[in-house]
């Protein structure tokens, strides 16, 4: 799953993309308190061809399409090598 501080337009069927293409998507949003904070506990699942790709030390930020407000998750992976 992902932690999220704010999470403003995710929601379930939410698009996960990478360089644009879609590879996921949201399957469940759950609201959590750690530390007096409350976060948005995502849960994601990545199509498999590109679950190689993915590890765990791979970046997700939250964004926008420009012009019509889309929400979507974008993946920054992290090459290892």
């Amino acid at each position: 799953y992902l932690l999220f501080e704010h999470a403003t337009g995710v929601e379930i069927n939410t698009q996960v993309e990478l360089s644009g293409f879609k590879i996921g998507h949201v399957t469940r949003i759950k609201h959590i308190r750690k530390s007096d904070k409350t976060f948005a506990e995502i849960e994601i699942v990545v199509n498999k061809k590109y679950r190689d790709i993915i590890t765990n030390k791979a970046y997700f930020f939250i964004a926008r399409r420009k012009f019509i407000g889309l929400t979507f998750i974008q993946v920054l992976p992290v090459l290892e090598g």
